[in-house]
């Protein structure tokens, strides 16, 4: 399926969020075509991210909750994905936006889930490649060059500007991993293997604000097809998962987690691939390239590159979903 995408940074275009969409099966567009509008690129918004609710109290939570900062992931509030260098985003839908200094999109879908604005740049780069690709509800920023081939829609403008320092927010996200990283575990993971079945890990929390757990190389080793990963914590809690690997891949697994979650890849220079499952959350590998194949992200994905499978006929096609994520989450 193709579908939609949307990028809002706090500097320079508004939020929105709309209605859901099935996941991950080839859509069409649903709005009829306009034509672009001679609107000014939106202002800068005065709204920051909106906090998140205070949980309802846990009588098995932590008496000494952790502090948090909630403007951690303000600079990918309504970002689908992030690339530090470079994105090749084909045969996907995203609902928000795709970001990355070198980015090429050949049949996508982006912004099924933004309202219309044609001064609202969904797809940012500098160099930008775009092949059969509709972007639904907004425009394209590019600071260097851009390449239309056939196929592409483009509701919003199409203007050389320059958006984003990609180098500052590679950086801040490398240190938000690194602070993460750091911070004690404070929640359990067990492992459950009965027999022949596939193995669950069951992870653990009670704090009411942050969560770290750590799955580590022998763990994910025991997480075959058909395997559970399940995450429970606290209501409006984030929970923090440290994949303790450079390299490593989660293949036909089944993942239960809210959308607090934070998926994060310890090593730098490796590969996290995503093949044949929903996983919801963040993921937060600033310093690897992730791989996405007939997969759903039901957040947004942060990486130093990215690329996904092509699909076409029957395939079932890459997607990452952000509309159900919160506007912040506390760290």
């Amino acid at each position: 399926m193709k579908t939609v995408s949307r990028f809002i940074w706090l500097l320079a275009i508004a939020s929105a969020a709309g209605c859901a969409k099935s996941s991950n099966t080839r859509l069409e567009p649903q709005v009829d075509p306009a034509p672009s509008p001679t609107v000014s690129p939106t202002p800068h918004p005065t709204l920051g991210p909106t906090p998140i609710p205070s949980p309802s109290p846990n009588p098995n939570a932590s008496p000494n909750p952790v502090a948090c900062d909630p403007t951690a992931l303000k600079e990918f509030a309504g970002v689908s994905a992030f690339a530090g260098t470079s994105a090749k985003f084909e045969g996907m839908n995203l609902s928000h936006g795709a970001v990355a200094p070198s980015i090429t999109l050949d049949f996508v879908d982006l912004g099924y889930g933004l309202g219309r604005d044609g001064g609202r740049y969904d797809v940012v780069g500098d160099t930008v490649d775009l092949r059969d690709v509709t972007v639904e509800n907004g425009g394209v920023a590019y600071a260097s060059s851009i390449k239309f081939h056939e196929g592409v829609d483009v509701f919003g403008l199409v203007k050389k500007t320059t958006v984003v320092d990609y180098a500052t927010v590679k950086a801040r996200a490398i240190a938000l991993r690194a602070k993460l990283l750091a911070r004690p575990a404070n929640g359990t993971v067990a492992m459950v293997c009965n027999g022949g079945s596939p193995c669950r890990a069951v992870l653990k929390g009670t704090d009411p604000k942050v969560n770290r757990f750590t799955l580590t190389v022998a763990q994910m080793n025991q997480l075959k097809r058909n395997s559970k990963i399940a995450v429970d914590v606290p209501k409006h809690a984030a929970a923090v998962v440290v994949l303790q690997a450079t390299s490593l891949a989660f293949d036909d697994i089944k993942v239960d987690s809210p959308a607090e979650t934070v998926w994060i890849v310890a090593g730098a220079g490796g590969t996290f691939k995503l093949d044949s499952l929903t996983l919801t959350g963040t993921v937060l590998a600033p310093e690897s390239s992730v791989e996405m194949d007939s997969a759903l992200v039901m957040g947004r994905v942060i990486s130093d590159a990215f690329t996904s499978a092509s699909c076409s006929g029957d395939s079932v096609c890459a997607t990452i979903d952000s509309q159900e994520m919160p506007d912040a989450i506390c760290l």
